[in-house]
């Protein structure tokens, strides 16, 4: 019986510092990473492109554009919605005077009413340059008579451009601790905390999520001061980034 009690003692205590141990996980402070970031593409609908059937008649939307250049919404046919329908993309301008940057099938299933019909793309790095700009979209043809609503969304989005820098020491952090609680890699810190807030909602190198965190949260703190590591390496990435 003795035996039995101290064996029992043993796995009781076991559990509990595993648990002190691994229970590292704060959702009030889990990384926002971008909406759209994904590591396998979206599930489509496979519906052909509308050819010569096309009614003639439009259904859709512009919906939103991330920090890092990922553009949503959805388009369709609403006579043929056993079909996709192309969008068009142009910036700075409406067709005529925009730049068109690209298009994208809208055919990814996703959820919602328009499943089959939502469409996703990404800004290309040349419009993704920490400046103001204005995205116009159109379903089927670039013409106006098929605009998507709203007219146009302005955004700015970003391209990471000092990877170097997070590979010198932050990257070693990430990989052999922060990743015990969570499932970083450089673009969702970067999307994420180091850009929470944004440089135009108050960032800085010293107000951001990713700063905020190493010096104390609940998976430990790490900075006692500013000028400790990793806090000191987070400071010249994000003014490398931003300045």
């Amino acid at each position: 019986m003795t035996k039995q009690r101290a064996f029992f003692s043993l796995a009781i205590t076991g559990f509990i510092l595993s648990f002190l141990f691994t229970n590292c996980s704060d959702p009030s402070q889990q990384a926002q990473t971008d909406q759209n970031s994904e590591t396998a593409g979206p599930d489509t609908s496979g519906n052909p492109e509308v050819g010569s059937e096309f009614s003639g008649i439009i259904k859709g939307s512009l919906d939103s554009i991330s920090a890092s250049g990922k553009v949503w919404g959805y388009a369709l046919d609403p006579k043929n919605k056993d079909k996709s329908i192309r969008v068009y993309f142009y910036v700075d301008g409406p067709v005529g005077t925009g730049t068109l940057i690209g298009n994208a099938l809208a055919n990814i299933q996703s959820l919602g009413a328009n499943a089959g019909h939502y469409y996703s793309f990404t800004i290309p790095a040349a419009y993704a340059n920490a400046k103001a700009h204005k995205l116009y979209a159109y379903a089927h043809a670039a013409s106006p008579s098929f605009s998507l609503t709203p007219a146009y969304l302005s955004f700015t989005a970003f391209t990471p451009k000092a990877e170097m820098i997070y590979n010198q020491g932050l990257n070693s952090l990430v990989t052999g601790t922060c990743n015990r609680c969570h499932s970083w890699n450089f673009k969702d810190l970067f999307y994420g905390p180091l850009m929470s807030p944004s440089p135009f909602q108050g960032g800085s190198p010293t107000n951001n999520l990713f700063y905020k965190k190493m010096m104390g949260h609940a998976g430990g703190t790490f900075c006692i001061k500013p000028t400790d590591f990793p806090c000191s390496d987070i400071q010249t990435w994000w003014s490398a980034e931003f300045n």
